[in-house]
């Protein structure tokens, strides 16, 4: 961890810190802190089964975090949480609002907007499609128009059919396939996420060495010296 990190971990504690002290007086509502995460739930059960979440960025924690309280204690939502620290390249946090369907999508964009230079809302995304590496469209759409993903560079790849009994036998379905403006949406809220390599290789079907080699393409992290 470099003196930088360090000092926004030391920030983020001493305002988290100070969250929970005001947090013990926000009837009905919980707190846990635990590493990774600040989940945020009300004292009630759901009515309803947790089928996924509606996604919100934002470069201020507390925004999120007021965000989830106020959704929780006055409009029907139970589930919530927030990754407090800012990791890897990240520049936003991020607000996972649970429910139980995409029916109040349309709702919630009403109330918060698309985009603002505070908060980005980025809709809905089932466990399902988590499980699959899977986004939904309106959450691709806004990806693709943010200013880091608008001017992706387009790689030369070997032929499609190339080797693809070895790639299916190995999980490599999407080895040395064509990189489409889906994937690489994808693959820039993954990484914007945080999301181990290994994690994202295997939900795009392609290496590691693959997805780090797209990632410097796209200008999300440096080039190994090494490789240069």
């Amino acid at each position: 961890m470099t003196d930088t990190e360090a000092a926004g971990r030391e920030a983020a504690d001493a305002y988290l810190r100070r969250v929970w002290l005001e947090a013990v007086a926000v009837t009905g509502i919980h707190f846990l802190l635990d590493p990774g995460w600040l989940y945020i739930r009300s004292n009630a059960e759901p009515p309803y089964e947790i089928a996924g979440k509606y996604l919100f960025y934002a470069p201020g924690v507390t925004t999120v975090i007021r965000l989830a309280i106020a959704e929780i204690r006055h409009r029907g939502f139970h589930h919530a949480k927030v990754a407090p620290f800012l990791i890897r390249r990240a520049t936003d946090h991020v607000l996972c609002l649970y429910y139980a369907n995409d029916s109040r999508k349309h709702e919630l964009r009403e109330r918060y907007g698309d985009d603002s230079p505070s908060l980005r809302y980025r809709y809905w995304k089932s466990d399902a499609d988590t499980l699959d590496g899977k986004y939904s469209k309106q959450f691709l759409d806004a990806v693709k128009n943010e200013p880091h993903t608008s001017s992706r560079s387009r790689s030369k790849s070997p032929p499609a059919d190339s080797l693809p009994e070895l790639r299916e036998n190995r999980g490599l379905k999407q080895s040395h396939m064509k990189w489409e403006a889906d994937e690489d949406a994808r693959l820039v809220a993954e990484d914007d996420l945080g999301a181990p390599t290994d994690e994202i290789a295997r939900a795009h079907g392609r290496s590691a060495m693959a997805i780090r080699s797209r990632l410097v393409k796209l200008g999300r992290i440096p080039q190994d010296p090494e490789r240069s």
